[in-house]
């Protein structure tokens, strides 16, 4: 943020202002995520202006806010718990740190726990889409295999058809054959 850059070049009276009129914003707007982060850079402000009493107390309210809003975004979570445990170390405030460090830990773990869960949720939507056009071409082999076996019986009806029709014919030629020698025969 702008608040941000100017506290890095030391202009700290223009960032204090920027950071506020930020934080005021963003409470206005409900953007609680935007809220928690304007919070820790107002208390990093403070503490590098050695207004020690003053980052403690704006970096209470911060989590208090985030007690209130339990559904804040996690990057913005791990920004701000960022920011408030190099603050307590300057401080020397260990105690402060070792609690700050742990709510890092559990956050940075429902992170990989909710990514983990959308990486197997992905995976296993893409085993299902494998699963259904693997179904799907299983089934079209079948087809065209009745498609052929179909093409093959018509194919073995023609030629018993003709078959049938030529020993029909050779039969008929027979008899009339027997017809006519006994025909002759006769006529003898």
């Amino acid at each position: 943020s702008a608040g941000e850059a100017l506290m890095q070049l030391q202009l700290f009276d223009s960032a204090l202002i920027n950071i506020q009129n930020g934080l005021q914003i963003a409470l206005g707007n409900k953007d609680n995520d935007v809220a928690l982060l304007g919070f820790g850079n107002l208390a990093e402000l403070y503490s590098q202006t050695h207004s020690k009493k003053e980052a403690e107390k704006i970096a209470e309210q911060a989590i208090a806010f985030q007690q209130v809003h339990p559904g804040l975004n996690s990057f913005y979570t791990l920004l701000f718990l960022r920011k408030l445990s190099a603050m307590y170390n300057n401080f020397k405030d260990f105690e402060k740190v070792a609690a700050i460090q742990q709510q890092l830990l559990e956050t940075e773990n429902n992170v990989r726990k909710k990514s983990q869960q959308q990486m197997e949720s992905i995976l296993s939507a893409g085993l299902n889409n494998e699963n259904k056009l693997l179904q799907f071409e299983i089934q079209q082999a079948k087809q065209k295999q009745n498609k052929s076996n179909l093409q093959a019986a018509f194919l073995l009806a023609i030629i018993a058809i003709m078959l049938l029709g030529i020993f029909y014919y050779r039969n008929a030629l027979k008899q009339k054959l027997a017809l006519s020698e006994m025909r002759e025969k006769i006529s003898q």
